[in-house]
């Protein structure tokens, strides 16, 4: 666990004077929605529940809207916060038009529309062609079968690794060394070996009925730019600073698009962005993944208010995981925040069911009872309570569920854990 001092050398935020004129920007966009819309300042005022001294404030560019608020303004004039929030130069009328039209088309549709702008405005067919992107486990295939596949579609198979060194002329090690490892201070990390001998390099170990066994043997060709990576948790935590606190690795806007949460097909938004959960650590907001490899688990967690790491690496792959030790540490040193609880309106009853669909790799089915005033996941004889933050969306630790409806009916439940998001159907 490590805790930055509090004035870094170089800030992730821009200046004082790029602030200042983010300000005015989402000022402006305020006022002039508002305007668009024929709204005095005080029926916004009513609609939002903001008052008409804060907007007055918002919008001359100098109040620092929460996003809560800034959603409550937002909703009160039928937008997105992202309308209000974006970075981006304001979209045309038409364009603006002929987004909302799409967002109110079902997914089936969507994929139509798409084809069909495409056939009638899309690029030549070199430049857009589909892109095809295999995604799987470590030593799974992907390179093979990418191969094979763009073999038969007659398209160009890229492997980034691979693209990496021919532009740098260096070996992935090399280039990982110099480039980040060297940049960051990470003084012990490097790509592993399977034959360097290191001083202090712990024996990793896997586990079975009976207990701890030695890792099973694994060539790091099949990895490569997958994982492959040896560090200390020192190492680790000057990454944490190097890359969320300075622009020792990534250019400010690059930083923002790497944590920028993505969007689904269906319009969710995902707790999710560029190899980095999102989702909040015992009500703490923080970014944060787990990883692993034959012998060894690793989690890494960056509260970016308190500007802690806590790193925690197990060289056992079982029973237990480092999650459960970064957690304990995170209460120790942070303490829990239990979400807010927002009462639910209606027949609670509505949503008790059990759900079932594809989880990460596996069949997955969820059991929901109802007990009174309290909506709980059923797992053999253990029951755990769900939270409703409010929109059908309850949370259980840091995961979110969020229930689907239609036509008045719950049809779905979602479950996003930040790196895994599955939706489950209603069965009964």
């Amino acid at each position: 666990m490590s805790r930055s001092s509090d004035a870094p050398a170089e800030p992730r935020r821009g200046t004082a004077a790029e602030e200042e004129a983010y300000l005015h920007l989402v000022g402006e966009r305020v006022r002039l929605e508002r305007v668009r819309r024929g709204m005095s300042r005080k029926v916004l005022s009513q609609s939002s529940g903001v008052s008409e001294r804060y907007l007055a404030e918002l919008e001359r560019g100098a109040g620092n809207a929460s996003l809560l608020v800034l959603r409550q303004i937002a909703e009160a004039m039928s937008l997105k916060v992202a309308d209000l929030a974006s970075e981006d130069a304001e979209r045309s009328i038409d364009l603006q038009l002929t987004i909302r039209l799409l967002d109110r088309l079902p997914p089936a549709d969507i994929l139509e529309a798409r084809r069909m702008l495409h056939a009638r405005f899309g690029r030549t067919i070199d430049s857009g062609r589909e892109r095809i992107a295999l995604i799987g486990l470590r030593g799974a295939g992907k390179t093979s079968l990418g191969r094979d596949a763009a073999k038969a579609l007659h398209v160009p198979f890229i492997e980034l690794d691979k693209e990496i060194e021919k532009a740098s002329g260096m070996s992935y090690a090399e280039y990982v060394k110099q480039h980040l490892f060297d940049r960051a201070g990470m003084r012990h990390a490097h790509y592993c070996s399977e034959t360097a001998v290191r001083r202090g390099k712990t024996s990793g170990y896997d586990f079975d009925a009976q207990g701890p066994i030695q890792k099973r043997p694994l060539s790091h060709q099949w990895p490569y730019a997958a994982g492959s990576l040896c560090m200390t948790v020192r190492d680790l935590v000057a990454w944490n600073e190097a890359l969320h606190r300075t622009t020792t690795i990534l250019t400010p806007a690059s930083y923002r698009e790497m944590i920028r949460p993505d969007t689904l097909n269906d319009g969710y938004r995902v707790g999710y962005a560029k190899g980095l959960a999102l989702t909040p650590v015992l009500g703490h907001p923080s970014l944060h993944h787990g990883g692993g490899i034959n012998g060894w688990t690793t989690e890494n967690m960056y509260f970016p208010a308190e500007s802690l790491s806590v790193v925690v690496f197990y060289n056992t792959a079982g029973p237990s995981g480092p999650g459960e030790a970064a957690e304990a540490i995170v209460d120790a040193v942070l303490g829990t925040k239990a979400p807010m609880a927002v009462p639910v309106s209606g027949d609670i009853s509505r949503f008790r069911g059990t759900y079932a669909g594809r989880g990460r790799g596996v069949p997955q089915t969820v059991v929901i009872e109802v007990t009174g005033t309290r909506v709980e996941v059923v797992r053999g004889n253990q029951r755990r309570a769900l939270i409703h933050v409010g929109n059908n969306t309850f949370m259980q630790g840091a995961t979110k569920v969020v229930f689907g409806e239609e036509g008045g009916r719950i049809v779905s439940l979602r479950i996003d854990a930040g790196a895994g998001n599955n939706v489950l159907r209603r069965r009964s």
